[in-house]
């Protein structure tokens, strides 16, 4: 991500604020725009902007835009996209108009990530407590692991989130992987 310019439209706890970090810390200059201000993250430093940056010429200057605005009623204009722009949706919403978006030459498109988003983060949430709330069942689990390994059934109720998070998962890949044809 050295030397990449990304704009983040939400600066939510969930995804906002923790991925606007994580892209700044490999190296982009992250402009994390929320309703009442622009921040912009770069070199392990949170910056506030100056007053005459506005969300459009934030996206105007990025080559890749994420969006994660939670309401039917945004959409991110698309004369802001420049060519060569990734634009990916992580809202379950749909936050861009997706045919004004694709006349734009060489745009990448990623749609509504939301729904595995949140698959994910249940299955964390889960994990987490089973981790640190319950480790009195821990070993009974590793215990299935092992017997599920050996040949056990993996179709079982404990494993029915991984199962359903690994169909989304390639649902959602052969859905990107089609599109590319």
């Amino acid at each position: 991500m050295e030397g990449k310019i990304v704009t983040i439209l939400n600066r939510s706890e969930i995804v906002g604020r923790p991925l606007a970090a994580m892209l700044a810390n490999d190296g982009a200059d992250v402009y994390s725009v929320d309703i009442e201000s622009i921040y912009l993250f770069r070199g392990g430093r949170l910056h506030k902007v100056n007053e005459d940056e506005t969300p459009e010429s934030c996206v105007r200057k990025s080559s890749i835009v994420i969006t994660g605005v939670p309401t039917k009623t945004y959409c991110l204009p698309s004369e802001w996209v420049q060519p060569n722009t990734t634009v990916v949706n992580v809202s379950s919403f749909k936050n861009v108009d997706e045919k004004a978006l694709l006349q734009i030459p060489n745009v990448k498109y990623v749609p509504m990530v939301g729904k595995v988003t949140v698959a994910m983060l249940e299955r964390n949430l889960l994990r987490l407590y089973e981790n640190f709330h319950c480790p009195n069942i821990q070993q009974p689990q590793h215990q299935e692991r092992r017997k599920n390994a050996a040949g056990g059934s993996w179709f079982s109720g404990e494993n029915m989130l991984h199962v359903y998070t690994s169909l989304v998962s390639t649902a959602v890949l052969l859905l990107l992987l089609s599109r590319d044809r």
